[in-house]
């Protein structure tokens, strides 16, 4: 047999008696257990640092106001605590200084579809001019009722000014007219409205509606609805 070919096939020999002996070794001492162990399955448990763990054992404390004490001058002594602890006096001074309110103030009752009109009042008379100039303002003055709508509540009014006339549409649409029977046709009336665009024929809101008591000459009398 070839020499070199003898040697190669002695040194895989003992290259495989080698490897044999490692694992033999390996199992006996449990240490390729635990590397399969690790690549099976992970137990990794994460470990969390600096996290502050707030307690839901909050007890809340009770606060009565005194409402025979007629003293407005501190709004601490108004109040009474059923257990006089130092955390609950801290409590009520806290409370007494982020809120210094008592009943002296005074609020301006705002309806939320007209926040956004002035609440100066134009005249219709410089309205008519030029309806542009007075986008989301209020107008008032006097008009001829001409005709209505019910569905919507839609009025046409009549108003002439130096020999021209002028004709303006108004929405009723938080229904301030209550009945339609009141309201002639050719009869003058005290308008209150809103031009939310400046213009004589869209986007006019009523605000308020009173007859005058005067009526033009060919006033028929006939309802206006």
């Amino acid at each position: 047999m070839n020499f070199y070919r003898l040697r190669f096939i002695n040194t895989l020999f003992l290259f495989i008696i080698g490897i044999l002996t490692g694992f033999y070794i390996s199992f006996k001492n449990s240490f390729f257990k635990e590397i399969l162990n690790v690549f099976s399955y992970s137990n990794y448990k994460p470990v969390y640092y600096g996290k502050i763990v707030k307690s839901n054992s909050y007890t809340p404390v009770y606060i009565k106001k005194n409402l025979e004490s007629s003293d407005k001058g501190s709004l601490s002594s108004d109040f009474s605590i059923e257990e006089k602890t130092p955390q609950e006096r801290k409590f009520v001074e806290n409370l007494t200084s982020q809120n210094p309110m008592d009943d002296e103030y005074d609020f301006d009752i705002v309806s939320s579809s007209d926040s956004n009109a002035s609440v100066e009042t134009s005249d219709i008379s410089q309205f008519v001019k030029d309806p542009s100039l007075f986008v989301n303002k209020r107008i008032s003055g006097k008009a001829v009722l001409l005709k209505g709508d019910k569905k919507p509540v839609r009025l046409y009014f009549l108003y002439s000014k130096d020999n021209q006339i002028f004709y303006i549409e108004i929405d009723d649409s938080d229904k301030i007219i209550k009945n339609f029977d009141d309201y002639k046709i050719g009869y003058y009336y005290n308008i209150v409205f809103i031009s939310y665009e400046g213009d004589i024929r869209n986007s006019n809101k009523l605000i308020s509606i009173e007859p005058s008591g005067e009526k033009t000459s060919w006033a028929s009398g006939l309802c206006a609805f």
